[in-house]
């Protein structure tokens, strides 16, 4: 950074000297000598780091420096939260485990589970067991699986499996609202670390087994 009587000019441009009939203009490639900045009394400093725009309010000042006023916090952290929610939605469609299985928990999948428990209710009301097979269709239901695998599904099965959506919507919700507000405190939400804490998913069970 150059400057010019405390403050900052730029090289790369005409520089004009003086006022009316004493200005002097130098063409922005003379200024590229040495000698010449030196003999006009132009000095390189080195330039000051702008603070984070995200973080600030910034101002540049004409001798270069920065002046600084904290954004609001809901301004800053708006940014963070969207990517701590994306998170949590993530989670939130990355299965359960319920009887050593992964069931999907994609919206489709919930519609349909609670179809299975409405079923399951039928069944038990019918003076049947937990451990009965639901029927629709003349048919046993066979589940597919996040592995692949096909299980078959009983009252107790499909219960537990709605109960599990429940428990991870509100596990991956506590979650983010937990990493909501160490954000807040953080001195750079930005640089803050949202990753841990969250409830398990299919795919991470996948890359760690």
């Amino acid at each position: 950074m150059f400057k010019l009587n405390g403050k900052k000019i730029s090289i790369d441009r005409d520089l004009v000297i003086g006022a009316g009939d004493e200005a002097i203009t130098y063409p922005a490639a003379s200024l590229q000598n040495a000698e010449l900045r030196t003999e006009l009394g132009i000095v390189e400093v080195p330039a000051p780091v702008r603070p984070d725009d995200r973080l600030f309010l910034v101002t540049e000042n004409e001798d270069g420096s920065f002046t600084t006023a904290p954004r609001p916090v809901d301004q800053v952290m708006a940014p963070v939260w969207d990517q701590i929610k994306g998170k949590r939605d993530d989670v939130k469609v990355g299965g359960v485990l319920v009887a050593g299985k992964w069931f999907h928990t994609d919206s489709d999948s919930r519609t349909q589970y609670l179809g299975l428990k409405d079923e399951a209710r039928d069944v038990l009301a019918a003076g049947d067991s937990m451990d009965s097979p639901l029927i629709i269709d003349g048919a046993a239901v066979v589940w597919k699986t996040m592995d692949g695998s096909f299980i078959p599904v009983t009252a107790q099965l499909a219960f537990e499996i709605v109960a599990a959506a429940k428990v991870l919507d509100k596990r991956a919700f506590a979650a983010a609202e937990m990493h909501r507000a160490a954000a807040i405190a953080a001195e750079n939400p930005f640089e803050y670390d949202f990753s841990a804490g969250w409830p398990s998913s299919f795919s991470e069970e996948q890359r760690n087994p």
